[in-house]
């Protein structure tokens, strides 16, 4: 789930990674950091060698749940548990995160076991499902079974909270303020923000820093939701 709660801040992602892949294998420090490095790099996690030695503070949400994910693969399982992998990550996040783990399944031909609340993610990621309630399995079978031909009322009352909240988003009554001749409450322009010094000994990514918001514009109305 929330990697922050999982990683250590006080040691760099790197020495938690090489720790796992010396717990299970008789390997020297140089080459568990030289398996560490390739995993960072099979998780997309740029200039893997320069980010080992960061901690964790240092690392976006996103790039902790890649190190999670680069742990969790350290000793290359043939079975992959993945609680709730996309919590507190932005959908931009979460649809990465989720594209990673679909390749490296196949890349490496193991299997995986995905817990999660969110239907969407279910419907995209999953062969099976099987729908849970207060511990016990109240349905199972086929992705597409289960979402077209469901039989349990638990899993039809949740596919239709997914509808309706579906739906809710294309029917909301705009606010009077976005159709009539009135100012905004908050506008905003030419709003940039980079991570990361310039330059110097705590620049990141080699003095270019991470552009999280370039020029944005935005404008918001009285009882908006923006």
């Amino acid at each position: 789930q929330e990697p922050m709660s999982s990683l250590s801040p006080v040691h760099t992602i790197g020495s938690q990674i090489i720790e796992a892949v010396r717990l299970h294998r008789r390997v020297s420090k140089r080459q568990a950091r030289e398996r560490c490095i390739e995993l960072l790099r099979q998780v997309e996690i740029p200039q893997p060698e320069v980010m080992a030695d960061r901690y964790t503070f240092e690392f976006s949400g996103g790039m902790r749940q890649r190190a999670m994910i680069a742990m969790a693969l350290a000793c290359d399982p043939e079975v992959l548990i993945a609680d709730e992998p996309t919590t507190a990550l932005d959908v931009t996040t979460q649809a990465e995160i989720l594209d990673l783990i679909k390749r490296l399944q196949v890349e490496r031909g193991m299997a995986m076991l995905l817990i999660t609340h969110d239907m969407g993610i279910v419907a995209e990621v999953a062969d099976e499902v099987a729908v849970m309630r207060f511990g016990k399995i109240v349905e199972k079978g086929p992705v597409d079974e289960i979402f077209h031909a469901s039989q349990h009322p638990y899993t039809r009352q949740l596919l239709e909270a997914t509808v309706k909240l579906e739906r809710g988003a294309a029917t909301r009554t705009l606010p009077a303020s976005l159709t009539a001749n009135v100012a905004p409450i908050l506008s905003v322009r030419n709003l940039s923000k980079v991570y990361g010094a310039p330059s110097g000994l705590f620049s990141y990514g080699g003095g270019r820093g991470l552009v999280a918001v370039d020029d944005a514009a935005l404008d918001l109305f009285a009882g908006e939701n923006l």
